[in-house]
């Protein structure tokens, strides 16, 4: 069965990757996109309230941000990319099929999804080598961008939950677009992206307590021993709901033959 996953896998990256670079204005316009994001920040954008909450610098404020903005990036492109596939792959008739198939529907989507994402991360490292050369970016700051994407690890898989909950609707109804873009831009304002924690609400987020942790580190402030529990605890809810009611939403449509509604 493992070979079986690693086959799957190694196809499914290849498959990314060729997908990709036929469609090159995808990779070109992920890369003005991240490019723009990052000039806003470092150059542009204002975090007096990470900078008041934390006691540094305007540019380490800066810092902080780009950091929580990571968690997001990666943690709504798995959002984004789950409940889309599920939508699309409902709509077109390959979900009849692929539920037929040997995987579960659930795994198929992840592993096209970390394709997808280690393409994204690919063009988020380069880019952060090149500022190194360019800017006043330093080499504790690159090593604190690879902490927060591999940190980001647990978020992405919450959120991949989230997608799935999101795709529960999708079998039911053809668009979800709105709603994962209403999620994203909530997920953008509550999730500790560029402000700190204030409500305890937020730690149901699934990056918050991430981002929360790698900035504590960035700025040498100790994390508190319960944190990290949370962050993983947190996160494993979110994808455990998420496999649970996508599973349970799946089997009823297969029982009712709705997949013929698209």
């Amino acid at each position: 069965m493992k070979s079986h996953v690693f086959e799957l896998v190694a196809q499914e990256i290849r498959f990314a990757l060729k997908t990709r670079w036929g469609y090159k204005i995808g990779i070109v316009s992920d890369l003005v996109v991240i490019t723009a994001t990052f000039v806003l920040m470092f150059y542009f954008q204002s975090s007096y309230g990470l900078q008041d909450f934390y006691g540094v610098s305007e540019q380490t404020a800066k810092v902080l941000y780009f950091l929580g903005f990571l968690f997001w990036q990666f943690g709504t492109l798995a959002l984004g990319f789950c409940s889309s596939m599920i939508s699309n792959d409902a709509r077109s008739g390959i979900l009849e099929l692929e539920v037929q198939s040997g995987y579960p529907v659930p795994l198929l989507v992840l592993v096209r999804m970390a394709a997808n994402l280690l393409l994204n991360l690919v063009i988020v490292v380069a880019l952060v080598v090149v500022f190194y050369f360019l800017s006043s970016i330093s080499m504790k700051e690159i090593g604190f961008v690879l902490l927060a994407c591999l940190l980001s690890v647990p978020a992405i898989l919450g959120m991949f939950g989230i997608g799935l909950l999101v795709g529960c609707v999708s079998l039911k109804e053809k668009g979800t677009n709105s709603i994962t873009l209403i999620l994203q831009a909530v997920l953008l304002f509550l999730g500790n992206v560029s402000t700190p924690i204030y409500f305890s609400v937020q730690h149901a987020i699934p990056f918050a307590d991430g981002i929360e942790i790698v900035r504590s580190l960035y700025v040498g402030m100790p994390v508190a021993a319960w944190l990290p529990w949370a962050y993983v605890l947190v996160n494993a809810l979110w994808l455990g709901a998420g496999l649970f009611l996508f599973g349970r939403a799946l089997h009823h449509e297969r029982v009712y033959g709705t997949f013929d509604t698209y």
